[in-house]
């Protein structure tokens, strides 16, 4: 498998019409494991305006664009799980369309420049075609952005600014539609549930995932010596109709829709920081929309609260936590110019909203942190990449990067210490709270 040398050309020319590739170079991206439904590589195109064969070209300074570029992963799993989300069609939508209608949608509402949001990368080019898939994006490290080390959770300070931003993209959905369901499915029927269908949709490829999922958060519970939890963990697998209990829970026709990021946990979000290394809270961008849908708000609240955040900042803080984001929520409407009392957006219906739908951040939570905390030695090649050497492929326009691919199981090299414990709470304390939501 190939990148093929079109791809680049068409990037450098999203950027400007009449570029001409010099040269490129491509590197990983992220680290080994860090995406399960996607390959990424950093990429850094140098440009011109001149002819190639110009003697000026010599002399000129080139331009140098950094990019991210997002491609389809090469590992059989995460590619059968990718096509049968539809998750590349739902994040190219939401680049080429949607958010281009939340950014002129602010600018009709009056918004100054420096207070329109603008939670997700720059787009240079996307390409659904079936030779070769991939969205291009800024490379948003050249901006002073950071992405938080995988092995640690969020601090109360990062979950605020994430659940401020997460408000913003929430609430500017919500003023475009007034919540409706049926009217944002109807501009954008991408944004259809695939992930968790009813259950006489369910492919293969899902309920293996699932059942190893149920599987590893089970041998993790026993071996911590959380036996009874270890139980009702697996008595609950057999008694709760998981597929249907999840499309209910996020595919069903909801009150006070908004379209949801759908994939919020942490390694998806970047943070800007001043000089003085102090987190800037109004700086934080959003990337991998591959799972968006339309759904109610505490979906994806309840999904970052569970897969990202500290789990004793939650246990102390969950009630300050969830009145700040709904605070932040009402503030964004009344800047768009909606005042939250007409429409029941109240604290007490968005409490009840999320006590609704914890069930969702739960499961996930302890179903997904075998996969999202690994040690990465035991996740090299996940998805397989272009270039498997970790060392920088520098390429004139005619040379390509090959692909090899090399498979691992999830959930190996589990860092016990801080995983098997974060687990271990979930079950312990939150799931207990989802009980009647079982039933």
């Amino acid at each position: 498998m190939n990148i093929p040398t079109n791809v680049i050309d068409t990037v450098a020319q999203g950027h400007k019409r009449d570029a001409r590739v010099v040269s490129f170079s491509v590197e990983d991206g992220t680290e080994p494991g860090d995406n399960f439904m996607s390959v990424m590589y950093r990429v850094r195109i140098d440009i011109t305006t001149l002819e190639l064969n110009d003697k000026r070209i010599l002399e000129e300074e080139a331009e140098t664009l950094h990019v991210m570029l997002k491609c389809l992963p090469c590992d059989p799993l995460c590619t059968a799980i990718v096509e049968d989300s539809n998750s590349f069609e739902k994040e190219l939508g939401m680049y080429t369309r949607i958010f281009q209608a939340m950014i002129a949608f602010q600018e009709s509402k009056g918004l100054m420049e420096s207070e329109i949001f603008k939670g997700w990368p720059h787009l240079y080019a996307a390409d659904d075609g079936n030779d070769f898939k991939f969205l291009a994006m800024q490379d948003l490290q050249f901006l002073g952005f950071k992405m938080m080390e995988r092995s640690s959770m969020l601090d109360l300070l990062h979950t605020r600014a994430v659940l401020k931003g997460l408000a913003s993209f929430h609430a500017l959905s919500f003023a475009m539609f007034h919540g409706d369901y049926d009217l944002i499915l109807s501009g954008y029927p991408f944004l259809k549930e695939m992930m968790f269908r009813p259950t006489l949709e369910v492919t293969t490829s899902q309920q293996s995932f699932v059942q190893m999922a149920f599987s590893s958060v089970s041998s993790i519970l026993r071996d911590a010596g959380e036996v009874d939890a270890a139980e009702a963990w697996e008595n609950l697998n057999e008694e709760l109709n998981y597929f249907e209990r999840m499309h209910n829970l996020v595919g069903s026709k909801v009150k006070n829709a908004v379209i949801g990021f759908g994939d919020c946990w942490k390694n998806n979000i970047l943070f800007s920081y001043d000089s003085q290394g102090n987190l800037k809270e109004s700086s934080v961008k959003f990337v991998d929309f591959q799972l968006a849908r339309v759904c109610c708000r505490a979906i994806d609240v309840g999904y970052f609260l569970y897969t990202s955040v500290e789990i004793d900042i939650l246990n102390e803080n969950e009630e300050q936590i969830l009145r700040f984001y709904h605070e932040e929520f009402k503030s964004f409407l009344r800047k768009l110019g909606f005042n939250p009392k007409q429409f029941g957006l109240t604290w007490k219906k968005f409490l009840k909203e999320y006590q609704d739908y914890r069930l969702y951040g739960v499961m996930l939570g302890l179903m997904l942190s075998p996969a999202l905390y690994p040690d990465t030695n035991d996740l090299n090649g996940l998805n397989g990449r272009f270039d498997n050497t970790n060392e920088n492929v520098i390429c004139t326009k005619e040379e390509e990067v090959i692909c090899t691919t090399d498979t691992a199981e999830m959930g190996k090299g589990l860092q016990h210490s801080v995983i098997t414990e974060r687990i271990r709470l979930i079950a312990t304390k939150h799931l207990s709270l989802c009980e009647m939501q079982m039933i």
